[in-house]
């Protein structure tokens, strides 16, 4: 899969699907997630392509290529242990801050140790080096990600920003 993000969408294109996130307004509808063009309502348990989803309030939850995607955006509310309970092994968490604030990134990061991703990835932050004092390591900072499910890491984290 490859991960890439615009000030207006995130994508993760596939082998044969593109999955769309649109971080500015929701459709008419209220969604903010597609799939091969396919619009996804809203919450619920979908299959488009060769993309399981599982959607909830806050968290997007999707199996593809061997790998088990979370979204996160943050402007759609606090993650509960609800939500948390259906996540079964997380290999890549992308987190979509509603801020640069120090707070709403310091926030997403604390979601991240509960979680335990082998990948996490964040964009709309543009001050990596606040993300070094916050995490301890310093990320990697790449506009588009490409991700194997053999290249993950079997330990640790791999921490990587995404430059729009």
């Amino acid at each position: 899969m490859v991960i890439s993000c615009t000030t207006d969408i995130c994508e993760i294109k596939t082998k044969s699907s593109v999955l769309s996130l649109r971080l500015s307004k929701p459709t008419a509808e209220g969604g903010y997630i597609d799939i091969n063009k396919v619009e996804l309502p809203g919450p619920g348990e979908y299959e488009v392509g060769e993309v399981f989803a599982e959607i909830s309030a806050r968290l997007a939850h999707f199996h593809i290529e061997d790998m088990v995607a979370v979204v996160y955006r943050q402007a759609l509310g606090e993650v509960t242990s609800e939500d948390l309970a259906v996540l079964e092994r997380v290999d890549v968490l992308l987190l979509l801050p509603k801020s640069e604030a120090k707070e709403d990134v310091q926030a997403l990061l604390k979601l991240s140790t509960k979680v335990e991703p082998r990948v996490l990835i964040l964009t709309g932050v543009s001050d990596v080096d606040s993300i070094t004092k916050l995490e301890g390591q310093t990320p990697e900072v790449v506009a588009s990600l490409k991700l194997v499910a053999k290249d993950l890491p079997e330990e640790g984290q791999r921490l990587y920003v995404l430059h729009r």
